[in-house]
């Protein structure tokens, strides 16, 4: 298992699994213009997951949150594929079950964790996606993204949790000053409250398909034509 816990914002972290079928890579960066890294990813090589969280900026213990919430979602995903068998033998809607219910097990841990420090404001945004029957379970809560990259068409697979987007699901149309509420989130997995409600949604694989996760620090600062022409190598591992 690998994790990434940004803990010196000058330096760049990476890290990278394979398995037959199966490689995944990730890198965070703190950027050029916060002071400190609130991302963070991980990566489960033999439970074929990957996962991506960012701590809702402004809100105390943000990455706290996000550190807690990957180490225990994927803590509860791989402890049920050991209890009953490979991911490739799973129904899908019982996988999808299992996915909730872990996610649930990271928001319970985030809101102990919260308790514990006196942190009851700490949140974090997940995009994650299980590999399993050979098709890509995908859930999301926030501005965090997962695209597919297909036959050299990249496709964002998500829609984000925010003000804007949220009005354009229900009205058809964001209204004019609207827009510069892009950044304000309207689900999370938070210590102060009850309900993540995330959303998923489920692609069968096709070969050579490429999945990229990433958190706002990404998209905010690219577009989505120049996220697939973006030199996104990861760096050499420290």
């Amino acid at each position: 298992m690998n994790e990434v816990t940004p803990t010196e914002p000058q330096r760049a972290h990476s890290s990278a699994e394979s398995r037959p079928g199966f490689f995944a890579a990730g890198v965070t960066h703190r950027g050029s213009v916060r002071g400190s890294n609130e991302d963070a990813f991980k990566i489960h090589r033999d439970t074929q997951f990957a996962a991506v969280a960012d701590g809702v900026s402004g809100n105390q213990g943000g990455a706290i949150a996000a550190r807690t919430a990957l180490d225990a979602l994927c803590q509860a995903l791989a402890d049920e594929v050991r209890r009953t068998g490979e991911p490739a033998e799973f129904d899908l809607f019982r996988a999808e079950r299992m996915f909730r219910a872990a996610i649930e097990f990271a928001r319970n841990r985030v809101q102990e964790t919260g308790s514990r420090f006196g942190m009851l404001q700490m949140a974090c945004t997940l995009a994650a996606v299980w590999f399993v029957a050979d098709h890509a379970i995908i859930a999301h809560v926030g501005d965090s993204r997962v695209y597919r990259l297909r036959n050299s068409i990249l496709e964002q697979l998500t829609r984000d949790h925010t003000v804007p987007e949220d009005f354009l699901r229900r009205m058809g149309s964001i209204p004019e000053g609207m827009e510069g509420q892009r950044h304000v989130i309207t689900r999370a997995i938070s210590a102060g409250r009850e309900v993540v409600n995330p959303e998923f949604r489920i692609e069968p694989l096709e070969a050579n398909d490429v999945f990229i996760l990433c958190t706002d620090g990404l998209t905010g600062a690219l577009a989505d034509d120049a996220l697939l022409h973006h030199d996104s190598r990861v760096p050499d591992r420290e």
